[in-house]
């Protein structure tokens, strides 16, 4: 679908409080073409914020406006500009992903033979049509959130707001959403549920949304924390270990070894470049994303006395 002129502030939230405990009040905006994603050590409080900002419950104070014109996000008009995909699509005992969306179709004022073909090419565009048949209580978990996805998407929203985690299933159309300017709003649990197409990520805790980062300052903080887990057959001595270049930390844990490094992949250059020398064999290797909360602590620690934060706060010396 084209669209013209600049993008625009689609989903604007001002001296936003989610609830009474929140200790921080904030305020975000998300521009058409762009996603943000809410992250949290669990989907718990960020997936009830993704409801604040559809609308669907009201926060403790604060201001939510929807679409160009800033419809705020309690009017009835604002249902027309926002797409909410709940965590869990709830169908009737029985009901097939075609049946869902064509009901959803005629709500949405999709008439004629459009009000037929929409569910079926939605369907396609997501890559699940082979399941259009099937009872939606049987769908594989990531195929039920797509259906979900698609059915927020028929009356063609400015506004996608998705609960989480959001599967890897629908990633691709993620991409094709932003590339038509529209502004999305995604829940995930931890680093790793972290869309690859988001933007900005809102750090949160368990009552509030603490600090947004970019995309690209996610990823340092991820570098500096991750944790590396290693193990070798015959097993590596320590001293070998502690020969790789830009260890930042290194513990011994059951059959082999955990560490920190400056530079997850130079770390596992220097890895395998040690096993070769020492004619070792890797027999286990993985990569540990820091929690939320952690990086919630070093973004802190980045951020000096009276330099201000992305929602414009400022740090008292």
């Amino acid at each position: 679908m084209p669209q013209t002129g600049q993008p625009a502030f689609l989903l604007q939230a001002t001296d936003m409080r989610p609830l009474r405990e929140s200790r921080h009040q904030v305020d975000i905006a998300v521009l058409g073409g762009s996603a943000l994603a809410l992250a949290g050590d669990g989907t718990g409080f960020v997936n009830r914020f993704a409801r604040m900002l559809a609308g669907l419950e009201k926060p403790w104070c604060g201001r939510i406006r929807l679409g160009r014109n800033g419809v705020s996000a309690f009017d009835r008009a604002s249902r027309r500009i926002v797409g909410f995909v709940p965590e869990r699509l709830e169908a009737a005992p029985g009901m097939t992903p075609r049946g869902y969306l064509t009901l959803l179709s005629a709500a949405a004022g999709v008439g004629g033979g459009k009000a037929l073909g929409a569910p079926q090419e939605t369907l396609k565009w997501f890559g699940i049509d082979q399941y259009s048949g099937t009872p939606v209580e049987n769908l594989p978990g990531d195929v039920r959130y797509a259906v979900g996805f698609a059915g927020a998407l028929l009356h063609n929203p400015s506004v996608v707001i998705a609960q989480g985690p959001v599967p890897e299933l629908v990633f691709r159309q993620l991409e094709d959403l932003k590339s038509v300017e529209k502004a999305l709003v995604l829940c995930c649990d931890g680093v790793a549920g972290i869309p690859p197409c988001s933007d900005r990520i809102a750090l949160c805790s368990e009552s509030d949304l603490v600090r947004t980062v970019p995309a690209g300052e996610l990823a340092r903080l991820c570098s500096s924390s991750s944790e590396i887990r290693v193990s070798f057959h015959p097993p590596l001595q320590r001293r070998l270990m502690e020969e790789i270049p830009g260890l930042v930390a290194l513990n011994s844990i059951e059959g082999g070894w955990a560490l920190r490094h400056s530079s997850p992949a130079a770390a596992i250059g220097a890895i395998s470049a040690l096993a070769r020398a020492n004619s070792r064999m890797i027999s286990s290797f993985s990569i540990r994303h820091p929690a939320i909360a952690t990086l919630i602590r070093l973004s802190e620690e980045d951020l000096e006395p009276g330099q201000p934060d992305l929602f414009g706060r400022v740090e008292e010396p």
